[in-house]
């Protein structure tokens, strides 16, 4: 919490020290590590106005800042001498070289078509030198050391900048970009390596302050969302911008513009951020910081939250036409396996915070890849099918031991028909399957041995060549195993077009088929079959499918799922690349959990813990780094991401309070959160 309220931010070179002014003048260094506050604070000085612009050398030891009249230099919080500043000029804005040898002004002048001037003190001879800024069509806005050797000053009017010499202020290259009027924000990167502007549209261009940039072919441009910013950043290098839109951060890479972009990350409860109050931290673009108020914010783009454990998993990329991973839990929350888009590969992790001892492994798997996945209801033991059907058990102590194993079932037409979803029904003693066909065995699940079998409809009969490796949203079971629900996708085989929800009695038999266009996943919460729509509405039918009992609030934009535990809804979206999650007894919107940037919405997976207390998703590896995977085993470019949400209230809590450090506000609550303010804010003990 800065003194007053900030005006300015910036950061050093190193990213280990924030700088902030506020409007009553007070200028502040802030120590940073790993993307937190140090606890290393103190007040450097003081200006007599609102600090506009403020600046230092690498580590953070030079600082200096200015107001709208004067300019003030300090070196390890003692007064140092500034530069020689023209007459009748005004500063507006200032650098301090990397090495923190150089201060550099720039100053503009109130008389009309008289340009402003840039001014530079050498500190090892106390000289100034100056430069007027003829070049230039507006005042100067900003300014920015790239190395010792170099500064680049630009006016962000028309979008015109020029590099110049140090020390010898010499202009060596420069050019007008061409802003115009509709310029809503602008920003220089803190090594004057690129410039860009809004315009309030959902792509953002980005200029290098080399060559001749034209207005119309950006070298750089990146993805974000449309509307009225008050601030804008640029990162080091030009690979990262964030805008600052209302209350919200929308952060994104830049990317060619012919290439795909990735979209914007978006990190809520930023507050209103004023215009030079936000800025990249060190040389990369996944630090942030902001300010609002009176209250900095950092940012850790590499940390995707507070409530999350995040670590890596070898789940290879698989592409577009593949299933997502697929993901299941332990009923008791300690163990995770996973199976990739392909069936090609099995992964299991132990779950748990940053140091838990992860499980061996012995033994070999009997069984010709994988389809899907059941955990016994002791969670002792984990039941892997293939897709032929057979199955293969895996044990769990100190290490997981591949044991037992059973036969593929019976299949002399060799049809595809690979299972897409298993489950224990409450006696303990029986396992039901539905498979892609929407068939469903029911077995002995100590043996294997399959006890009777329910045919599904007969418009998805397998072929020889038929399914691919399943998708586990498409299908559903309820808890007694009473029905099962397939979704019907366009096909040959289905004339109509459309997509169809067959709901099958596992009692009698009958099917019941239903429209279902639109429809992108499905599954039983209890007696209800959740339909989750394209719209974002989910469709509440019952058990049999035959009423439609209500329409609730879904994932907007749905990409993956829904998951339920009873409590809870979960999907993830495609465009932000987040998880939605809904409560939904109230059949409200809990938040959005962001996920690590990936190629296709189906790259993915995720699993409710059976207790509610978390979430887990596991997303694969970048596509492009498994097409030829290392022989040495995979690298960490070719590891998935596995991320372990905590949602239980009590750790939401015991975090906010930690994060913050005292009680918090009901004002801290309406910066953050789009609801009404609790009766109490304590944080307990």
């Amino acid at each position: 919490r800065a003194a007053g309220t900030v005006s300015v931010v910036a950061a050093s070179q190193s990213g280990e020290r924030a700088l902030t002014g506020t409007r009553s003048g007070d200028v502040e260094v802030w120590g940073l590590e790993d993307g937190r506050f140090t606890g290393h604070h103190r007040r450097v000085g003081g200006l007599p106005g609102s600090v506009e612009t403020v600046a230092s050398d690498a580590d953070g030891r030079v600082v200096a800042a200015s107001d709208d009249r004067t300019v003030s230099v300090w070196t390890a919080g003692q007064s140092s001498p500034v530069p020689s500043l023209p007459e009748e000029q005004t500063p507006a804005a200032v650098a301090v070289s990397p090495s923190g040898r150089f201060i550099a002004v720039a100053t503009e002048s109130a008389r009309f078509q008289v340009p402003g001037t840039l001014s530079v003190l050498d500190r090892d001879s106390g000289r100034t030198q100056q430069l007027k800024l003829a070049d230039l069509s507006l005042d100067p806005s900003a300014l920015a050391f790239d190395g010792d050797e170099e500064l680049v000053v630009s006016e962000f009017g028309y979008g015109g900048w020029n590099r110049v010499s140090v020390p010898r202020l010499k202009r060596t290259a420069g050019s007008t970009i061409g802003f115009g009027v509709h310029n809503s924000a602008s920003a220089l990167a803190p090594d004057g390596s690129h410039i860009s502007y809004s315009n309030k549209a959902s792509s953002l261009p980005v200029w290098p302050s080399r060559g001749k940039p034209e207005v119309d072919a950006p070298e750089l441009v990146a993805d974000t969302e449309p509307g009225l910013p008050s601030a804008l950043a640029v990162s080091r290098g030009g690979t990262h911008v964030a805008l600052a839109i209302g209350s919200t951060l929308r952060v994104s890479r830049t990317h060619g513009p012919d290439e795909k972009g990735s979209g914007p990350l978006t990190l809520s409860g930023a507050g209103p951020v004023p215009a030079n109050a936000v800025t990249f931290l060190g040389s990369g673009g996944d630090r942030l910081l902001s300010a609002s108020s009176e209250f900095l914010s950092l940012w850790d783009l590499r940390q995707h939250t507070r409530i999350a454990w995040e670590s890596n998993i070898d789940i290879p990329g698989c592409g577009l036409s593949c299933a997502p991973p697929q993901v299941a839990v332990a009923p008791d929350g300690q163990d995770a396996a996973f199976i990739d888009g392909s069936g090609d590969k099995l992964a299991m992790a132990r779950l748990g915070p940053p140091g838990t001892k992860p499980r061996g492994y012995e033994g070999t798997m009997q069984i010709p890849g994988f389809s899907t996945l059941v955990w016994r209801p002791d969670s002792r033991r984990l039941i892997v099918l293939a897709p032929d059907g057979s199955a293969q058990r895996v044990e769990r102590g100190k290490k997981w031991r591949a044991a037992s194993s059973w036969p593929p079932v019976p299949n002399p037409l060799r049809l595809s028909d690979p299972p897409a979803l298993a489950r224990y029904l409450p006696d303990g003693r029986t396992l039901a399957e539905v498979h892609m066909s929407g068939t469903v065995w029911f077995r002995d699940a100590a043996s294997g041995k399959p006890l009777r079998k329910v045919d599904g409809p007969r418009s998805m009969a397998p072929t020889a060549d038929g399914n691919r490796h399943p998708s586990f949203n498409q299908v559903a079971l309820n808890e007694r195993g009473s029905y099962a629900a397939i979704l019907e996708q366009r096909t040959a085989d289905n004339p109509s077009g459309k997509i169809v929800l067959h709901v099958i009695s596992t009692a009698s038999g009958r099917i019941r088929t239903i429209p279902a266009d639109g429809a992108r996943g499905i599954t039983y919460s209890g007696d209800h079959l959740l339909i989750q729509h394209d719209s974002g509405s989910v469709k509440v039918r019952s058990a049999s499918g035959a009423r439609q009992l209500d329409t609730a609030e879904g994932v907007d934009d749905p990409a993956v799922g829904p998951v339920t535990d009873g409590r809870l809804l979960a999907g993830t979206t495609v465009k932000d690349q987040a998880v939605r999650l809904l409560d939904l007894a109230s059949q409200t919107g809990i938040g959005t959990l962001p996920l690590p940037e990936h190629n296709f919405e189906n790259s993915t997976g995720l699993a409710l813990i059976p207790d509610g207390t978390g979430l887990v998703t596991a997303t694969e590896a970048d596509y492009s780094e498994t097409d030829s995977p290392s022989a040495d085993g995979p690298t960490t470019e070719e590891l998935g991401t596995l991320i372990q949400w905590r949602l239980d209230p009590r750790d939401w809590i015991s975090t906010v309070c930690a994060t913050a450090g005292r009680e918090l506000r009901p004002r801290d609550w309406e910066q953050h959160m789009d609801s009404p303010t609790p009766s109490s804010l304590r944080c307990g003990k």
